[in-house]
């Protein structure tokens, strides 16, 4: 369950990292390696939050379903 919560949360900030230095390259607004920093942290740790609360739904409405069929 760790492995396809963290690929896709590494893949998703690695991408918003470099979507930032496309950014910083066309604005100039921060040093380069604090928007980096910054914009994997938050793909990162969304992409994890976003994990972990499709997997709630997920588990919930398995449930649901499974007291469903057995009714």
């Amino acid at each position: 369950m760790l492995r396809t919560i963290l690929l896709p949360a590494a893949i998703t900030g690695t991408f918003c990292g470099a979507f930032a230095v496309g950014i910083d390259v066309a604005t100039d607004m921060l040093e380069r390696g604090s928007v980096i920093v910054l914009s994997f942290a938050s793909g990162f740790l969304g992409s994890v939050f976003a994990s972990v609360v499709l997997g709630k739904a997920k588990r919930r409405e398995a449930a649901q379903n499974e007291k469903r069929d057995a009714a």
